[in-house]
């Protein structure tokens, strides 16, 4: 009912063609507000990412520093930083080396235990002997 009155009062087509332009300014008005905000969205969706990846690096970065940090003491090279492949076959060799340390700290520590065993088995024995030796005299 609204439209006829609206047809009714503009009385032409050139009138109504007009206002036809117009609704299609407005639907393209309304897919360009619809592409703005997926826009937005995925401006959104990307700052994420990029947040994480800033985390990335900055974990990466850091590790990377203190490697290259405990490089240069161990070298006396303060003013180098070494290639990043040397990097880490330099820390996975000095990895391997306190791992093989460490097998044979455990290795010297059974057999100190194993030792030390002995020894309190033999100062019992040796104990219990004089104790029969003061109880016989």
């Amino acid at each position: 009912m609204m439209a006829e009155k609206t047809f009714k009062k503009i009385g032409s087509t050139g009138e109504a063609t007009s206002i036809l332009g117009l609704n299609d300014k407005i639907l393209n008005f309304n897919l360009a507000g619809n592409l703005y905000w997926e826009a937005v969205d995925r401006i959104l969706e990307l700052e994420e990412q990029v947040k994480e990846y800033e985390q990335s690096f900055d974990l990466q970065y850091d590790a990377s520093m203190r490697g290259i940090k405990m490089w240069q003491e161990a070298t006396g090279r303060d003013m180098v930083w070494p290639d990043k492949a040397d990097l880490v076959v330099w820390l996975i060799e000095k990895l391997e080396k306190k791992e093989r340390t460490l097998q044979l700290v455990d290795q010297i520590s059974k057999r100190i235990e194993v030792k030390l065993e002995n020894l309190i088995r033999t100062y019992k024995l040796l104990t219990s002997i004089q104790q029969e030796e003061i109880a016989g005299e």
